[in-house]
C-alpha cells in the first residue's frame, strides 16, 4: 500500500498484491521447465507411459494452483477528492471489477484494525479501515507483517486523516463510550481488541481508563 498522489486536491493510494502474483506465477514457470525437460526426453526417446502420466498430473495441478491463486490477485484504488469531498474507490482483479463512491459526510475517519487469528498465537494481522456512520469499510484485507506492516498502515492512515480533517482516536473513544453506554462493557472491551490487537486484560485497563477521563 502507498501513497501516489497527496497535495491539496487529491489523496490517492494504491494497493497491488504482488504476492499473489509471485506465488500464482510459480507452479506455471516450473510447469515451463517440466515440459522442456519432457521435449529433450521425448527427442532423446526414453518417454514412458509414467513419464506422460506425470506430466498431466503436473499440468493440472500447477493450473490449478495458478487459478487459485489468481483469485487474490488484486489492485485496489482510493482517490479521495479533497475538492469535492468523495473517496472514489475500486478493486480490480483479473476475472472482475469493483467500483463504488463514498461522500466524506459518511466518513469518521481512518485507523487500523488489528485481529489474532488464534488467541494461543502470538501472530497478529493487520488492515486500514474507515469507520463509517454506519460500519466500517476495510480498504483491504489483513495483512501479516510485524510492526513494519502496522507502521505502514498507521503512516497511511495518518495521512487520510490529516486530509479528511477528523480525529479517529476521539471518535474510537466516543464510540467505545456509546457502548458503555448502553451498558455492554464486554462488547467495549471486544471492540478495543479487535481494533488495537490488545489482550483482555490491556484491553479491561484501556475501557477502565476510559471510563475515568469521560466527563460522568
Amino acid at each position: 500500500m502507498r501513497i501516489t498522489q497527496s497535495d491539496d486536491e487529491r489523496l490517492i493510494i494504491v494497493h497491488f498484491t504482488l504476492r499473489y502474483v509471485v506465488m500464482g506465477l510459480l507452479p506455471p514457470l516450473a510447469l515451463i521447465g517440466f515440459v522442456i525437460y519432457g521435449v529433450v526426453v521425448l527427442k532423446a526417446g526414453k518417454v514412458t507411459a509414467n513419464d506422460w502420466q506425470a506430466l498431466l498430473v503436473f499440468t493440472l495441478v500447477g493450473l490449478v494452483w495458478a487459478g487459485l491463486f489468481s483469485l487474490g490477485v488484486r489492485k485496489s484504488t482510493f482517490d479521495f477528492d479533497l475538492l469535492r469531498r468523495e473517496l472514489a474507490w475500486t478493486h480490480r482483479g483479473i476475472y472482475r471489477k469493483r467500483t463504488g463512491v463514498l461522500p466524506f459526510d459518511r466518513i469518521k475517519g481512518a485507523m487500523v484494525e488489528v485481529w489474532q487469528g488464534d488467541k494461543m498465537s502470538s501472530v497478529l494481522s493487520y488492515r486500514p479501515i474507515l469507520t463509517m456512520t454506519q460500519g466500517t469499510f476495510p480498504l483491504i484485507g489483513y495483512f501479516a507483517g510485524g510492526s513494519s506492516a502496522r507502521w505502514k498502515y498507521d503512516s497511511v492512515v495518518a495521512t487520510v486523516n490529516k486530509a479528511l480533517q477528523t480525529d479517529a482516536a476521539s471518535q474510537m473513544d466516543d464510540e467505545i463510550l456509546e457502548i458503555l453506554a448502553g451498558g455492554q462493557r464486554l462488547a467495549a472491551t471486544e471492540m478495543v481488541r479487535k481494533r488495537f490487537g490488545y489482550d483482555l486484560a490491556q484491553a479491561n485497563a484501556f475501557v477502565a481508563s476510559l471510563i475515568k477521563r469521560s466527563p460522568t
